[in-house]
């Protein structure tokens, strides 16, 4: 069933402007340093960085947006994810430093 109505797509810069204290998690698509670049500049120009969550399922794109910028709350990558898991059933966790603010399945 196709709706009538069709809406258009909002920026992540409209979603910060008409919600700004609201918390939101940012799952990054592959798409290099550019988008890491750009999301985390509208974090830090509307002073989200306490309230934004964000990551990607790949490693190296969790990687690079915690050393892109610290400061913006992260999630675990899927490889984390796993590894935390893992350990947890080891009995390993808790000796393990843990690179991300939020755990997510």
């Amino acid at each position: 069933m196709k709706s009538e109505r069709q809406h258009p797509l909002c920026t992540l810069e409209q979603l910060y402007q008409q919600h700004p204290r609201v918390p939101m998690q940012i799952d990054l698509k592959p798409g290099g340093e550019e988008l890491i670049r750009k999301v985390s500049d509208l974090t830090r120009k509307y002073n989200r960085e306490d309230i934004t969550i964000w990551g990607a399922f790949s490693h190296s794109t969790t990687t690079r947006c915690r050393e892109y910028n610290s400061n913006i709350l992260s999630f675990c990558s899927m490889p984390e994810c796993g590894l935390y898991g893992l350990l947890l059933l080891v009995g390993l966790l808790p000796w393990i430093p843990i690179k991300a603010d939020f755990y997510q399945v």
